[in-house]
Parts: structure tokens; sequence; C-alpha cells
């Protein structure tokens, strides 16, 4: 959905407050598109949409897909945007990037591909699921292993997922679920009451959907219409995602689309 006319989500304070942009697929050439998007020209709306607005995010999360043409000096561009902000950018690789050239560029400017984040009293864990040349994913298995062990003993602190590839199926919107072994992974964090949320990017569609203490949210791209083209007249738009976390595990969120305001 579009934002409320007040971007404030609720009257409490959020304890640390994302904004996750996905599936930007730039170019070096700032004028090529993409589908039919301009892809530079909508990334650029939408940071001047979260400047305006004063949104003032604690960090940005970068789901994936964001240089489509594996190109350094475009990853390079994208940490140059975001240094206005004044505000670090946690990145990983969706399956149209390249991940050797993304290490090889990032940490720059505030741009940061450490699966391992800790802010303002939330554990946020980069999970990379791309693998070169598929469309579907796989969760990394190192990581996974070390995510389960620290669920042993119930962390004090509330955790926060993101991934590329989703591990929901949405009928209703033609979307599958796009990582290997889905319903094993979601059978564990159904029994890790510390994660609270699970973001992720890929399908370019929003959906938002509790499955117990769970949130799985999904996020369209800055640019890109999904398809099938039935999806793209009723139930999509281009947008990012507002995320407020507190204290005591809550999460909130919405779909704000720059190009309806």
């Amino acid at each position: 959905m579009s934002a409320p006319k007040n971007l404030d989500m609720t009257d409490t304070p959020a304890t640390l407050r994302l904004i996750q942009l996905t599936d930007l697929h730039l170019f070096a050439d700032i004028k090529q598109s993409f589908k039919g998007c301009i892809t530079q020209t909508a990334l650029e709306r939408t940071l001047d949409f979260i400047a305006a607005e004063n949104l003032r995010p604690d960090a940005f999360l970068l789901t994936g897909d964001l240089a489509h043409d594996h190109k350094a000096e475009t990853y390079l561009r994208l940490a140059d945007m975001l240094e206005h902000f004044h505000v670090p950018s946690f990145a990983l690789a969706g399956n149209h990037d390249n991940e050797v050239v993304m290490q090889s560029v990032y940490p720059s400017k505030g741009v940061d591909m450490h699966p391992w984040q800790n802010m303002r009293g939330w554990r946020i864990l980069l999970l990379p699921t791309a693998i070169p040349n598929r469309a579907d994913g796989r969760i990394d298995s190192k990581l996974w292993a070390q995510l389960s062990a620290k669920m042993q003993q119930p962390p004090a602190q509330p955790y926060l997922l993101a991934m590329h590839h989703n591990l929901l199926d949405h009928p209703l919107r033609a979307i599958r679920a796009s990582v290997a072994d889905a319903p094993q992974y979601r059978q564990a964090l159904a029994h890790w009451p510390a994660v609270r949320a699970v973001l992720s990017g890929h399908v370019h569609q929003p959906f938002s959907i509790y499955e117990g203490h769970c949130l799985y949210l999904s996020t369209p791209s800055t640019g890109v219409l999904p398809y099938p083209k039935r999806v793209q007249e009723t139930m999509s738009r281009p947008g990012f995602r507002l995320i407020d976390c507190f204290a005591d595990g809550r999460v909130i969120s919405d779909i704000i689309c720059p190009m309806t305001h």
C-alpha cells in the first residue's frame, strides 16, 4: 500500500528504523532501462522522497539485484548515492548480482556486506541465498548453522533476517517460495521466537504474512514492475519498505510508493 499522509506509524518511538531497498537493477549507463523502467531515475526519485519526507532511517537494507550489469562502477555509484544519508547500508547479493564484484567494492562509503549486524538492541542477519546463474535460491548453510546455534539458548535480543529470495508462497499473486527446502527453514523459524521478521525481495511484489510469531515481508522493486501483467495492474507498484523495530520485539512496517505522491 502507499504511505498514509502522516508517515509516523505509531506514537511510540521505534528503537530502530530501517528502510529496505531491493531489486534496483541499476546500470553504469544511467539512461539504460530494464523492463521499461529507467532504474537510475526510479532510485533517485525514491531517495529524494525519503529525504524530503525526513524519514531518517538508522540503516538501509539492500536485499539484492542491485547492479544488473555487474559492474564495479555501478555498485560504487549506489554507495555514493546512499552516502548522503550518513547512515550504514547493509547489502547482500541477488540472482542478478555478481557477488565477487560486490565483495571487491564493499565495504565502501557506509555500505557493508558483513552478515551479522547489531543495531540498537536488534540483531540483524543478512542471509545470502543467491546461486550463480540460477533464478532460484539456497540459504547459506554455514550462516544458518550459526543462527541455529544461537537459538539453542533463547537470546535476549530480537532478531531480523534479510535475504533476497522469499521463503513463502503467495498463490493469489502467483508467487512460489524461491528458496530450496523452504518448508524446512520455516519449520525451524516457527520454534525460534527471537526471530521476529524475515525480509525478502526478488519477486518485485509486496506481501506481509504472519506465521506464528514471525512476520514474513516481501518488498517491491524500486522501479521495475512485477509480472504477470494482471499483478502489475492490480496488486503492486514500485516502492520501498519502511520498518520500525521496537525494544519489545514488535515490528511495524509499510510499503511506501513514492510515485503515487
